[in-house]
C-alpha cells in the first residue's frame, strides 16, 4: 500500500486484441473505468488483460 505522499509515475494497460474497436472509439477527456490484474509495481503499475468498464 502506497503512503499518502507516495506518487505512482505511471499505470501501464495491456489489453486483449479483441478490445481494439473499442478503445478506437475513446476520445481525448472521456472518463472510462479500467479493469485488469495487477501484474507489477517497480516504477509503475501495470494491468494485465484489461477491460473497460
Amino acid at each position: 500500500m502506497l503512503a499518502r505522499n507516495e506518487f505512482i509515475p505511471s499505470v501501464v494497460c495491456e489489453f486483449p486484441a479483441s478490445a481494439q474497436e473499442a478503445l478506437a472509439k475513446l476520445r481525448k477527456g472521456q472518463r472510462v473505468t479500467i479493469r485488469g490484474k495487477c501484474k507489477g509495481f517497480p516504477g509503475s503499475v501495470r494491468l494485465d488483460n484489461c477491460s473497460l468498464k
